[in-house]
């Protein structure tokens, strides 16, 4: 998650160049934030990318139903 978080501060930093010292964006600016704003809500979604990796939740259904017991 520190990694994913990582990916944002660029985007964060752009903001706050807008917005504390009145920084204009140019177009490819504008779309940079866009596509990395998208990528990082495809990364936290749940069932992304990024879920990928992690072990399941807890209460979470197991991926084999043969080895519950009837």
């Amino acid at each position: 998650m520190a990694v994913t978080l990582g990916l944002a501060e660029p985007v964060v930093a752009a903001l706050l160049a807008l917005v504390v010292i009145g920084e204009r964006l140019s177009a490819p600016a504008i779309g940079g934030l866009i596509v990395v704003g998208l990528a990082l809500a495809i990364l936290v979604m749940p069932g992304g990318p990024a879920a990928a990796g992690r072990p399941p939740r807890a209460g979470a259904p197991r991926g084999s139903t043969a080895a519950t017991r009837h």
